[in-house]
């Protein structure tokens, strides 16, 4: 929220455009960061003007409630970089956090595509965990996780069914989304 103006080139004048465009331009966005940069505070490059302004407790509330803001100042800025889930106060509350689990769940399945066809045994497995924890550490030194860990098994019945199972446990970085100053006058 809210929608975006933009100059119809067609018609010659400006237009208000809804929602919509504005995540597409939020999209736009995101696509050009790692997923450990927050697109809290960002510019909004290419728009210029909101069709509307929202005030300080209008704003607040909109995060609360799981909302998308943008706001103009120095240009037009993302507000804070949240998801629906804030909402609900789901587990995936900023963008950031969201776009790491997922960044880590397409890397752990590429990593882990070769091994696929391969016997099941434990030689193999301790290759494949040490394709995954070359690959989550990268992301360690990327600053996208703090930490993590990760265990690679099966168990008799597994490796007759063909499984090898992946337990990861991610801590991904979180952004700061304001700074609380305190200042005394003496």
């Amino acid at each position: 929220a809210p929608g975006i103006q933009a100059y119809d080139s067609t018609a010659g004048v400006d237009v208000t455009l809804s929602g919509t465009y504005s995540a597409a331009v939020v999209a736009g966005l995101l696509g050009t960061l790692t997923p450990q940069s927050s697109p809290t505070n960002k510019a909004i490059v290419g728009v210029t003007k909101l069709s509307q302004r929202f005030s300080y407790s209008e704003t607040k509330d909109l995060i609360t409630g799981g909302v998308f803001v943008m706001e103009e100042r120095l240009g037009v800025r993302a507000v804070r970089g949240i998801t629906t889930e804030m909402a609900s106060n789901g587990p995936f509350k900023q963008i950031t956090t969201r776009r790491i689990v997922d960044f880590a769940k397409a890397g752990i399945r590429q990593v882990s595509n070769p091994f696929i066809g391969r016997l099941n045994n434990q030689r193999v497995r301790k290759a494949l965990q040490g394709a995954i924890d070359g690959f989550l550490t990268t992301m360690v030194q990327d600053e996208a996780l703090t930490e993590y860990a990760l265990e690679v098994t099966a168990t008799r019945d597994d490796e007759i069914a063909g499984r090898a199972i992946v337990n990861a446990i991610l801590k991904p970085t979180f952004s700061i989304d304001f700074i609380a100053v305190t200042l005394t006058l003496q």
